[in-house]
């Protein structure tokens, strides 16, 4: 709704406008989100916002991702409120999932199904059915410890039918 008819692209001369230009010419000024290296342009603070993945090297990736923010409404309050409340919800998760491993192998018994269960949620919300998975996996990327990069590599899975979010 944000962008409306607004379609930039890179080259404004690659516009397919007659039989002179092909459409496949055109080159979006937009990230196309199920694209490779396009997806990867785009990432998550803490703060909930969409930002630029700084590193990325496809040409015009930051003015590509920007504009994408912008046009697209990325940034809204209620995004941002979500995400910010997904990130905290992951961090936690981890927190507990690495508190509960640690008193397993110290020998508490009971504290391995617990972390299980901590494993099974950060699973399901990394998971790219989950809203905001995105989000999830940098809360988690961002710890930069082994095993949180473990997490967000990993394909997540999707939550049971039968099972609701709590």
């Amino acid at each position: 709704r944000i962008k409306g008819n607004f379609f930039p692209l890179i080259e404004e001369a690659a516009r397919a406008g007659g039989s002179h230009v092909p459409h496949i010419a055109e080159k979006p000024l937009f990230l196309d989100p199920i694209s490779p290296s396009d997806h990867q342009c785009l990432s998550f603070n803490d703060k909930g916002e969409a930002i630029f993945n700084e590193g990325i090297l496809t040409p015009r990736a930051e003015e590509r991702a920007i504009t994408t923010i912008k046009y697209f409404g990325l940034n809204t309050d209620s995004l941002i409120t979500e995400r910010r409340l997904l990130w905290s919800t992951v961090r936690q998760n981890y927190a507990n999932y690495i508190n509960h491993i640690k008193l397993a192998n110290d020998g508490c018994p009971a504290s391995q199904g617990i972390a299980d269960t901590y494993a099974h949620e950060i699973h399901y919300l990394i998971h790219e059915t989950s809203a905001f998975s995105s989000t999830a996996r940098a809360a988690l990327k961002t710890l930069r410890e082994p095993t949180a990069d473990a997490f967000a590599m990993s394909a997540g899975k999707p939550r049971p039918s039968n099972e609701h979010k709590g």
